[in-house]
């Protein structure tokens, strides 16, 4: 295999192009994480370090879910000084937040990220140069692989995670070459290796395909850097080539036609204009660091249903998880100002892979603000290709901290809540009538809060502007419940909220 590599690199004739790190500006004031984002009720609210427990808004369609609570939260966010990602399932949405950002007075720190702004993210070119993790190539197969899951059934079938694994191996190899050969690393170079790998064993050494082949001028390139390289280089080069050169035109050609469309499928849309220039070339004009050192409002406007459900899903979730490996990754020494997450209509959004679960469980440290809209729970049962709720949801919900709860229409969610608020002994009486009239009591096990009472919370409409709610907030007491019969409060509170 050495003897190839050193045959390989005597056919470089390639120049090396290098990419710059994107920079942003740095103004450190400080941002109280007492200020408060939402209020409940006189006694209580909700302040920015609450916040970062994370929050799950649920509420049928018409509850007033968005449009009341959302709202004041949102608000809350803006007016504490605080930045952030805002994912858009819905083209108002980027109107509604823009009208949130000017009633502000932070028009300076709004970002909007769409089809037809001037601003471009490439995002795998920053995770390359992200600080703290710089050059680990596993962040971009890692980003890679959740988005290739997207919108799947979590079945974990065997067959499954065969092609998922060896689309991740393909992925790893044209990555570390087009790293090893000093080019950007893009999904648009990454495709190009991809594509113009050698179909038939030897090809690698024929003419023609030297003189036509991507990857051959990545390995001609490579002579450019040869006297650079480490030992690690040379060892993870005799891997790659061998892999790619190899072992992958020796392979049988309809598995790896399978594995080889994996990643075209998920790619294909991002090769075009505008798409290309917007996630491709090595640019980013707004980075995720820039939420935290500068508080930008970054807006993701690629609405589902303009955009295209599985498009508009792939980028409000790359983003997503660019910025969340970011914000976990970053040194809270330097900056430790708290960001946000919006995801309105949240089923969309999810990772997959135990992803969400795991970010909500580091949030608090890492000071994000996590906010979760969608309407009930079987959504996200569906998604994560349960036929109930059932572990996965409820592992992911349990990550949460305050659940704002409105009027409800699905009888699985309001059973759930119902059951997280837990449960009391109640006297109940009784009567028996017969020759003799007897009266008894007793006493048993009833929800807190029944079921039935989700559907029966009241909605905004033509004549009225409020919204009900029933709050719980991990189980601490909230002080206005708090009464001499029970003076350590209740775990739940009923709020209403106007539009």
């Amino acid at each position: 295999m050495k003897n190839t590599l050193r045959f390989l690199l005597l056919l470089a004739t390639a120049a090396i192009n290098r990419s710059c790190t994107p920079s942003y500006a740095a103004s450190l004031e400080g941002l109280s994480t007492n200020q408060r984002v939402l209020s409940l009720s006189p006694l209580d609210h909700i302040d920015v370090h609450d916040s970062c427990s994370g929050t799950i808004i649920t509420g049928s369609s018409g509850s007033g879910k968005s449009t009341t609570a959302a709202m004041h939260l949102a608000r809350g966010f803006l007016a504490a000084g605080m930045g952030g990602l805002v994912l858009t399932a819905k083209r108002e949405e980027t109107e509604v937040w823009r009208r949130y950002v000017f009633e502000a007075g932070r028009e300076k720190d709004l970002i909007v990220f769409s089809p037809d702004s001037q601003h471009a993210f490439d995002g795998i070119h920053y995770l390359m140069n992200m600080p703290g993790t710089k050059g680990d190539h596993e962040n971009i197969v890692e980003v890679f692989s959740t988005l290739l899951a997207i919108g799947k059934k979590e079945q974990g079938a065997p067959s499954d995670r065969y092609w998922e694994q060896s689309s991740e191996k393909l992925m790893r190899h044209s990555i570390k070459l087009l790293f090893l050969a000093g080019q950007p690393v893009s999904i648009a170079n990454i495709d190009k290796v991809i594509q113009s790998l050698p179909t038939r064993p030897g090809e690698y050494a024929e003419p023609e395909w030297n003189a036509e082949s991507f990857t051959a001028s990545l390995i001609a390139a490579l002579k450019q850097r040869e006297n650079t390289f480490t030992k690690a280089n040379w060892n993870d080069l005799e891997h790659v080539t061998e892999t790619l050169l190899i072992k992958w035109p020796a392979m049988d050609p309809k598995p790896r036609s399978s594995i080889e469309s994996t990643w075209s499928a998920m790619a294909d849309s991002f090769l075009f204009e505008p798409y290309r220039s917007l996630f491709s070339g090595s640019r980013c004009t707004f980075v995720p660091d820039q939420t935290t050192f500068e508080n930008k409002i970054i807006i993701c406007a690629f609405p589902l249903l303009q955009v295209g459900i599985a498009r508009g899903r792939f980028v409000n979730c790359m983003l997503k998880l660019i910025f969340m490996q970011s914000w976990l990754a970053r040194d809270l020494k330097q900056c430790d100002r708290p960001a946000f997450l919006w995801q309105d209509e949240a089923a969309y959004y999810l990772l997959g892979k135990g992803r969400d679960s795991f970010y909500q469980q580091t949030c608090r440290g890492a000071r994000i603000a996590n906010v979760m809209i969608f309407q009930n729970l079987s959504q996200i049962a569906e998604e994560f290709g349960e036929h109930q709720i059932s572990a996965k949801t409820q592992t992911l919900v349990s990550n949460f901290s305050l659940r704002l709860m409105f009027g409800q229409n699905d009888p699985d969610t309001n059973q759930a809540c119902a059951k997280m608020i837990g449960q009391h002994y109640r006297d109940m009486e009784s009567t028996n009538i017969g020759q003799d009239v007897s009266i008894g009591r007793s006493q048993q096990l009833q929800f807190r809060v029944l079921p039935d009472d989700f559907t029966r919370l009241r909605r905004p409409d033509l004549d009225s502007k409020v919204a009900e709610c029933i709050v719980y907030n991990g189980g601490a007491p909230f002080e206005i419940t708090k009464t001499s019969d029970c003076p350590q409060g209740k775990s739940y509170l009923r709020a209403a909220f106007s539009r």
